[in-house]
């Protein structure tokens, strides 16, 4: 029995130290492109989980469109590129979405991402000089790609095996 229970609270200790390093991973975790859809999801919102970049640098996160945190670790916005994808017209590059501040002012967005509560973002294709970052999957997490090109063909791909 008293082998039983050590084991058992070897198990358990071990467990504990596992979930610790987990939380301290996505902790230190830096915004990436990458990682934006899991960044928006784990803030307590109602309805939606904005991430707006001004046009200075400063970037920061908006819950029910009432402005929230600060991002401290902001993103490299510079040249940033937004597109949205239609199997008839390709890419088609867009703007974001303005931004009003507590006064009714708009602000100069260089970019923004918008996520609701259960998971579904704006279907926005993203391109920085470190390659291409596509949103428009309402499940599955942003998927990237080196070019442009190597997007259109991948979309275009799934658009034949759907039609087979």
């Amino acid at each position: 029995m008293l082998i039983v229970i050590v084991i058992m609270g070897v198990v358990y200790h071990l467990a504990i130290n596992s979930l610790e390093t987990i939380k301290k991973l996505q902790n230190n975790e830096k915004l990436r492109f990458s990682t934006l859809k899991r960044f928006l999801l784990h803030f307590s919102f109602e309805k939606s989980s904005r991430l707006v970049c001004l046009q200075g640098g400063r970037c920061f996160v908006v819950l029910d469109n009432e402005k929230a945190e600060n991002i401290e670790d902001d993103l490299d916005t510079n040249g940033v590129v937004l597109y949205r994808y239609t199997p008839r017209e390709g890419l088609i590059e867009t703007e974001c979405e303005p931004y009003f501040n507590t006064r009714g002012i708009e602000q100069d967005v260089r970019f923004s991402y918008t996520i609701t509560k259960d998971g579904i973002g704006e279907q926005l294709i993203v391109q920085t000089d470190k390659g291409v970052y596509d949103y428009t999957s309402y499940l599955d997490d942003v998927v990237e790609y080196n070019t442009p090109e190597e997007l259109v063909s991948a979309k275009e791909g799934l658009l034949f095996k759907a039609i087979e």
